[in-house]
C-alpha cells in the first residue's frame, strides 16, 4: 500500500491543510518510538504503519474511547502495529523519558489548561527527542470545541517557554505547525 492511498488520502482529500500537515508530521517523527497524544481516529498511527516501518514503537492516545474504536476499524492491517489507548491528556499513563517523538496536533487550543498538558508531553518526551506540533491560526474563531486561537506560531512556541530548540514553524493553510527537540 503507498502512502498517498491511505486512508482515502486522509478522509476523501477535502481538507488539504489536513493532508499537508500529516504528511510533514511523518516526515518529522524521529525513530523509533512515536506518543500521539489526542490521536483521535489514530491516522498518524496509520500513516507511520504503512509509511515509516523504522517506527516500533507506535502509539496514539485520546479521552474518547467511542473515536478510537472508529480508528481501530480503519487501521485495517496496521492494527496490529499502533496502539490506540484512552488516557488522559494531563495524566499520561507512560514512564518518564519512553518516546523519542511526541505530536501535540490539534489539541492545545481545546484545553482549558494547555500548560499541564505540555508538562506531561514533555515529561514522556526523551532527552533531545522531537516535539511535533500544531494549532488553528488566528483567522479560525473561537467556538465551543475551541479555547484557544494563536495570533502567531510564536505564541504557540512561547508555550513550551525553553524547554524545546524550535528546528522550525510555518504557517500551513489556517494552522501554525511547530516542531523542535528537547533541551
Amino acid at each position: 500500500m503507498k502512502l498517498d492511498e491511505s486512508w482515502q488520502r486522509y478522509f476523501g482529500g477535502k481538507y488539504p491543510h489536513l493532508v499537508a500537515r500529516y504528511d510533514a508530521m511523518v516526515a518529522l517523527v524521529k525513530p523509533p518510538s512515536v506518543l500521539d497524544i489526542g490521536c483521535g481516529q489514530g491516522l498518524l498511527g496509520f500513516l507511520l504503519c504503512v509509511g515509516r516501518t523504522e517506527i516500533t514503537k507506535n502509539v496514539g492516545v485520546d479521552i474518547s474511547e467511542m473515536i478510537l474504536r472508529d480508528g481501530r476499524r480503519c487501521m485495517g492491517s496496521c492494527r496490529a502495529k499502533v496502539e490506540l489507548k484512552r488516557a488522559d491528556a494531563y495524566d499520561l499513563p507512560f514512564e518518564d523519558e519512553s518516546f523519542t517523538t511526541v505530536v501535540l496536533c490539534e489539541i492545545l487550543e481545546h484545553l482549558n489548561m494547555p500548560g499541564l498538558v505540555i508538562l506531561e508531553a514533555l515529561r514522556v518526551l526523551a532527552p533531545e527527542g522531537r516535539l511535533i506540533t500544531s494549532v488553528p491560526a488566528d483567522e479560525v474563531r473561537r467556538s465551543k470545541a475551541h479555547c484557544m486561537v494563536f495570533s502567531n506560531v510564536g505564541q504557540l512556541q512561547d508555550l513550551f517557554a525553553n524547554r524545546i530548540k524550535w528546528r522550525g514553524a510555518e504557517r500551513l493553510f489556517r494552522w501554525y505547525f511547530a516542531w523542535g527537540d528537547k533541551r
